[in-house]
């Protein structure tokens, strides 16, 4: 027994994903008082995140980690801020 094909039409098969990526360009590593890093995933890739961290001193404004959703967007949608402690 086997699996038994009849092509009709292009032999060529394609893997189309509308969602396979976050947006590059939108994630700045570089925050004022501050530095995000790549913490998994290749930058872009379902599921990749970035990890924040404040200087010493300052504290983190917002989620201190950005996340790549299966639906192909960055959550939460901005970085976070470092503010200077109390």
């Amino acid at each position: 027994m086997g699996l038994k094909v009849k092509i009709n039409g292009s032999s060529i098969l394609y893997c189309i994903s509308a969602a396979s990526r976050c947006p590059f360009g939108l994630i700045d590593t570089s925050i004022l008082n501050g530095m995000g890093y790549l913490m998994n995933g290749d930058g872009t890739d379902i599921g990749t995140i970035y990890r924040y961290n404040c200087s010493d001193g300052f504290e983190i404004v917002g989620s201190p980690t950005l996340f790549c959703q299966e639906d192909a967007t960055w959550f939460p949608t901005s970085e976070p801020t470092c503010q200077r402690k109390c």
